[in-house]
């Protein structure tokens, strides 16, 4: 429950700063040109607050990867997604900090966040595979489908959101249209 109202709170904080940053480009700079020069206080807050709430994410679907896998193998990709999620938390903390002065960390924060939700997409749709290949009860094989679509769309549509988000960066670094994603 901390964990929800944690992530509520940074949701909130989250919206109220990316709404700062659409106003201040599209209303407050409208029709002057070389403020689009200035950087306003929520540029640096965007990365900064996506990525801690993304890491509790990820940390919270490593927890699930490790409760629910019963072998040594799942138990390590469980600590890899703990180790990856807080190193791109980390790195998007600095990207927030480094606002414009550094591109190491921004590209680090979202190569990582991919990895990170192809990782889990994988591990959870396995995971639960094999727990419907192991079920001999219809409804539950039936809640197990209905959960293994939802973690394929989900985890599919985070994992494609963040290469596509990677590649705009790469593809053209000095803009910011890998923000679009």
């Amino acid at each position: 429950m901390l964990a929800v109202n944690a992530l509520l709170v940074l949701d909130v904080a989250q919206t109220i700063t990316s709404t700062h940053f659409g106003w201040f480009f599209i209303i407050t700079t409208w029709g002057n040109p070389g403020d689009f020069n200035f950087i306003p206080w929520s540029a640096s807050m965007i990365p900064t607050l996506c990525g801690i709430v993304t890491a509790i994410v990820q940390m919270f679907y490593a927890w699930r990867i490790w409760v629910l896998a019963p072998n040594r193998f799942f138990k390590a990709v469980s600590a890899l997604v703990v180790l990856l999620a807080f190193t791109q938390g980390t790195a998007a903390v600095l990207a927030g900090a480094l606002v414009s002065r550094s591109l190491t960390p921004l590209q680090l924060w979202l190569s990582t966040s991919f990895t990170v939700d192809a990782i889990i997409t994988t591990s959870m749709t396995f995971i639960l595979t094999r727990a419907k290949q192991q079920s001999a009860w219809g409804p539950t094989e039936t809640m197990l489908t209905a959960l293994i679509h939802r973690v394929v769309q989900t985890g599919a549509a985070s994992a494609i959101c963040a290469a596509v988000e990677l590649a705009m960066f790469v593809i053209y670094p000095a803009t910011n249209y890998h923000f679009v994603p």
